[in-house]
């Protein structure tokens, strides 16, 4: 057995597919493996997506830069992941933002001709496909969302309970430098909104884990 296709089995793309099918459609897919290393540019923005790309191995992070050279951090993502897929089929194929490895990276690469293979010979990938690039396109809006929120509490209250998934205590996944880029901000901005929480008694923090003490006034914080 492949290792790779033991990767690709964890994917939500491949979901309810045997590892013989998967072992198939790798071969099949003429997939090209690349690596990278830390602080490596995969992708420049605006640099046409004529592929499918799976985060095999290590983290990647997009990103976005305006002319004055201010870098917002759109997403941190770990393997194993699909990249892009939202717009490889789009009228306007191109990557959105860079896409830079935060560590040693190790990706499939399957071209545009071949993924339209795999999806009118298998259907159970064309249906894992489709809904992959809506949930990717969902999660992008709520993330452009937050960027457009004036009031920092907000972006936060969004952004905790939505990583919460409902839990009162629960780890943010990454740093509080990574978090004030994702959200457009300062560090000292970020850290001095998140000392508001602590003192209304809204929230606790204990280093990188968060105790949601009152969630009904961190919703009200939330503008409908």
């Amino acid at each position: 057995m492949n290792p790779f296709v033991m990767a690709l089995a964890k994917l939500d793309l491949f979901e309810n597919m045997t590892l013989r099918e998967l072992e198939s459609i790798f071969r099949s897919s003429n997939a090209a493996i690349f690596t990278y290393k830390p602080n490596e540019t995969i992708k420049f923005r605006g640099e046409e997506c004529n592929e499918l790309l799976i985060l095999l191995m290590g983290e990647i992070e997009t990103r976005m830069q305006n002319e004055a050279g201010k870098v917002v951090i759109i997403e941190n993502i770990k393997a194993p992941y699909v990249l892009a897929s939202a717009f490889l089929f789009s009228s306007k194929n191109v990557y959105p933002v860079d896409v830079v490895a935060k560590s040693e990276v190790k990706l499939i690469s399957i071209l545009k001709e071949k993924v339209i293979e795999i999806c009118q010979s298998n259907q159970k990938f064309l249906l894992n496909f489709l809904r992959n690039m809506g949930d990717r396109i969902s999660i992008l809006s709520e993330k452009l969302y937050l960027l457009s929120l004036s009031d920092l509490k907000e972006r936060i209250a969004r952004y905790l309970l939505t990583i919460s998934r409902g839990e009162e205590k629960f780890k943010i996944p990454i740093t509080k430098e990574e978090l004030s880029k994702i959200l457009g901000v300062t560090r000292p901005s970020l850290s001095r909104t998140f000392s508001e929480l602590t003192k209304e008694g809204i929230i606790e923090q204990i280093r990188s884990e968060i105790i949601i003490r009152d969630i009904e006034r961190l919703k009200k914080l939330i503008k409908e």
